[in-house]
């Protein structure tokens, strides 16, 4: 091959190797993504001289290229080494003085490759020559040690890679090996020139690099298999992720698989093997999904709802971290909303007691219907789960005032400012409001008298008759009877007594109260089963309002209120059109 064909070899080779770290760098988000393109630009340098060498026909220039490479040459060992920690996620203890620790020989190497021509320590001797390069060279004293280091360097960032297979499986196996092959390509082609296999004089170790350097980045880019998991399950902590009964599903910005424990893949009915680099199962929620859905899935012949968390891992990358739980423990949930009814006996039997008013025991009875129903609804949802029975219309403001009966609270105020419909469940929609009313009225801001215990004691009036009516009007009054003006709600609100709105948002309703409200950091965990702030609390009310919004696919969030206390908001809510209702 003659020199022009030569120089245009390499030179074109630099102008694929511009593109292809062009390329590379819109994706630096990636994991070690930064160090190939600082692989492809000290190759592009590399080549860029080679091809200059080639082409010219004078000495002097062919001597400087002969050092200009340089800039090129040292760059590559060290950025392979680091591409290889980051990607495999390795690099946390890599800090910037580790970095220029590693990097500082080559920098050595680079000045003094580049000083050759004042003290030719780096060379040994440069004469002019018939092969391709126009020049031969022996190295120097100080270029054997450089040359053995980055060696070191490359088979280090191999020996990462293959490392990262022994701990790891299916496709991260075959690709971590694929990684360490890849890596080794530009040693074996510069073991190959020293032989020399190519013609002499010719370079061949940029051209190699420069296939290695596109494999890797198509590896990278393609799949996106970053160090999320696989760092996580080293050693013992892989173990612990295997064994938990908690699924985890891990996946990437395209919502595909790149990891899955054993109880996520039972609950999927998947081979651990066959769905890592696969598109997501539809019967999971995407990258983009709600942050709590509930999905229903057969285990074991039985159908089981499981409750499926989104977490944002990476937002840079696009990481998606999935926790799946199966909601079995429906016997916590049910004894639960059992505190609602007994609630309702305790307050109507202190107030018969109280007043001599027989027309109490009507709601001790409606609140023991109550409890047989929960009782027969848990039977039904030990042995099946539980859906949604029903999607038809519901009126919020009447749903919100049913739930409201059944807590009976005289020294609070509910006022209803909606008057619109959603499609959805109707028991499951009360049980949301219960269990929300009830959590607002037990952290209730009002000037509820407190025991010993923490518990919010109600004093109930010592009023009768007529006095005790007005009481009750008073408290579950809604300003669908007061043109919604809440003014004068607030005008009629019992002195001494809590306050609870009910309202609209564009896309959902809201509930909100003026209790002491939920600080900020607390607000992503309300939500969880058993997270409470009370000694006294179960923390499974506001679960229970999470499982039930997700059932009906919709949102809910935490956030603080316009009277100074918490706000629950419930979005992506289907409301029945307006046209519908009044046609």
């Amino acid at each position: 091959m003659t020199s022009p064909a030569l120089a245009t070899v390499q030179l074109l080779g630099a102008v694929v190797a511009i593109a292809l770290a062009s390329y590379a760098y819109r994706h630096r988000d990636r994991p070690g993504v930064i160090w190939l393109v600082a692989v492809l630009f000290g190759n592009t340098v590399w080549m860029v001289a080679a091809g200059i060498n080639y082409a010219t026909g004078s000495t002097t220039v062919s001597t400087a290229m002969l050092q200009v490479r340089y800039v090129g040459i040292t760059v590559i060992p060290v950025a392979l080494l680091f591409f290889a920690l980051s990607y495999t996620g390795t690099d946390e203890w890599l800090g910037r003085r580790r970095q220029l620790l590693i990097a500082s020989p080559a920098a050595g190497a680079l000045a003094l490759a580049l000083t050759d021509h004042v003290h030719g320590l780096f060379y040994a001797g440069v004469t002019p020559a018939s092969n391709p390069q126009q020049i031969a060279y022996e190295y120097g004293m100080v270029a054997v040690p450089w040359i053995a280091y980055a060696f070191v360097l490359v088979v280090a960032a191999a020996a990462v890679f293959v490392r990262y297979a022994t701990i790891t499986d299916g496709v991260y196996r075959w690709q971590a090996l694929a990684l360490a092959g890849v890596v080794l390509m530009g040693t074996a082609a510069d073991v190959l020139y020293f032989l020399p296999v190519p013609p002499t004089g010719f370079a061949i170790t940029p051209l190699a690099i420069l296939l290695s350097s596109a494999i890797a980045v198509g590896l990278v880019v393609r799949y996106d298999f970053v160090r999320l998991v696989p760092a996580t399950r080293e050693l013992g902590r892989r173990e612990l992720i295997e064994r938990m009964e908690l699924g985890m599903v891990v996946l990437d910005a395209d919502g595909r698989v790149i990891d899955v424990n054993p109880a996520a893949a039972k609950l999927l009915e998947c081979d651990l093997e066959a769905v890592i680099g696969e598109q997501a199962p539809d019967s999971l929620p995407g990258p983009n999904g709600p942050a709590i859905a509930e999905r229903t899935f057969n285990v074991d012949g039985i159908d089981r709802d499981v409750e499926i968390r989104t977490h944002r891992v990476d937002v840079g990358s696009g990481i998606t971290l999935l926790t799946l739980r199966q909601l079995d423990d429906l016997t916590d949930v049910v004894s639960h909303d059992l505190q609602g009814p007994l609630m309702e006996i305790r307050g109507s039997a202190d107030m018969a007691i109280a007043t001599g008013d027989i027309t109490h025991v009507d709601r001790v009875l409606a609140a023991a219907n109550r409890i047989d129903d929960l009782a027969t609804d848990l039977l039904e949802l030990a042995h099946t789960g539980r859906g949604l029975e029903a999607r038809e219309s519901v009126e919020l403001a009447e749903i919100a005032e049913t739930a409201w009966r059944h807590l009976w609270t005289p020294e609070t105020e509910l006022v209803v400012e909606t008057d619109r419909s959603v499609i959805g469940d109707p028991d499951r929609i009360q049980q949301l409001f219960e269990n929300l009313l009830r959590n607002s009225v037990e952290h209730a801001s009002s000037d509820h008298e407190r025991g010993d215990d923490g518990i919010d004691t109600i004093a109930y009036s010592e009023a009768t008759g007529d006095d005790v009516t007005q009481a009750q009007r008073t408290t579950r009054k809604s300003t669908r009877e007061s043109n919604f003006d809440p003014v004068d709600e607030r005008e009629t609100a019992p002195a001494d007594g809590g306050r609870i709105v009910v309202g609209s948002l564009p896309t959902g309703f809201y509930l909100e109260d003026d209790g002491p409200g939920i600080p900020p950091e607390k607000r992503e965990r309300i939500f969880e089963k058993g997270y409470t702030t009370s000694q006294t609390g179960t923390g499974l009310g506001l679960s229970i309002v999470g499982r039930i919004v997700a059932a009906h696919g919709w949102s809910v969030r935490a956030t603080e209120g316009s009277l100074g206390g918490a706000r629950i908001e419930i979005t992506d809510v289907d409301f029945v059109d307006e046209s519908e209702r009044t046609g």
